[in-house]
């Protein structure tokens, strides 16, 4: 069964971090993510103690910015209502569209990506760093 999804608060920055380290080459620290907590134009969710989603709401426009499940909870939906729940957010906050990029090698991302609706729409050449990968540019069209 998954946790609820709930608006995150300051109080799971340290969680948010773990996992974003199991997760990411270049991880978020606590003091970023702080910053993430005092800028109106981010939401952050959680699920659980089992994974985060950081998004940036801009004019009409959703960024995903980082998604991450903890290590022993993929594979159980929990991305996918990560994902929903940053759809969701977008609407409300009338956006048209989500976008996201994801490293060009991260099969299990891009299938999620893919099977929540987005459509690819471009590359970044270069765009991560440690190791160095091209990105894939995905949007999710909010009707």
């Amino acid at each position: 069964m998954i946790s609820e999804v709930r608006h995150a608060d300051v109080g799971d920055i340290e969680l948010i971090a773990e996992i974003s380290a199991e997760n990411l080459h270049e991880s978020w620290s606590a003091g970023s993510l702080r910053g993430i907590f005092e800028n109106a134009a981010y939401r952050v969710f959680v699920c659980g103690r089992l994974g985060y989603i950081i998004i940036s709401v801009v004019a009409d426009e959703c960024s995903i910015l980082s998604l991450g499940v903890s290590a022993g909870s993929r594979r159980r939906g929990i991305g996918r209502a990560l994902t929903e729940a940053a759809a969701a957010c977008a609407r409300e906050c009338d956006c048209s569209a989500v976008y996201l990029e994801v490293r060009a090698s991260n099969a299990p991302a891009v299938k999620l990506y893919e099977s929540c609706g987005f459509e690819y729409c471009g590359k970044r050449p270069g765009f991560y760093q440690n190791p160095a990968e091209d990105a894939k540019l995905y949007k999710f069209s909010i009707i």
